[in-house]
């Protein structure tokens, strides 16, 4: 429709799938996806976009496409394919994960992939034990952690994922989170 922004917004584009994540997009359906975007759409940059919705002069099809929090997987997959377009993309970067604490919800599938046993503690939390045992009830369990967890106050959040990993053995530093480099 004249003058309506459509924005496709993406976060993690995984390399390759993950059965902890099935709904997430790997890096050949972002790839079908942005196909179909420049076939449809007309893809500008955000500054851009915003200001023609602005002043009523965007034009049927115009699209933005933007990504949240930083994985380091975007620098060897999400930019190429979009540099190969010739497609504008904004970046919202987390940037936590600068000073080596790699991000929130990274840390929760971490000590889900890394927990052993029938069921995940979390009474400490105000939450019944979580169980673990199929990989389904693991998806569940991450959901659950994510839904739980995501409005705490920082502090709050932190210590109890601290909590988590030092139970489950599951290390942080462990995680590659999206390095300065890969950032410019």
């Amino acid at each position: 429709a004249r003058n309506r922004l459509s924005v496709f917004l993406f976060h993690k584009v995984l390399n390759e799938k993950d059965p902890y994540f099935p709904t997430d997009i790997d890096i050949a359906g972002f790839s079908n996806m942005l196909d179909f975007i420049h076939q449809h759409f007309q893809v500008l940059p955000l500054s851009e976009a915003v200001s023609l919705l602005a002043c009523g002069k965007l034009k049927e099809g115009g699209a933005c496409i933007t990504f949240d929090d930083g994985y380091q997987e975007w620098a060897s997959g999400v930019v190429p394919i979009l540099e190969k377009r010739s497609m504008h993309a904004t970046f919202f970067i987390t940037t936590g994960q600068f000073f080596g604490q790699p991000m929130w919800h990274e840390r929760l599938a971490n000590v889900v992939r890394a927990a052993t046993g029938v069921s995940l503690d979390t009474r400490a939390f105000r939450l019944p034990p979580l169980p673990i045992v199929t990989l389904e009830e693991k998806q569940a369990a991450i959901r659950s952690l994510e839904f739980h967890f995501k409005y705490l106050p920082i502090v709050i959040r932190d210590k109890y994922l601290e909590e988590l990993e030092v139970a489950t053995g599951a290390l942080p530093i462990k995680l590659m989170p999206m390095s300065m480099q890969q950032l410019r």
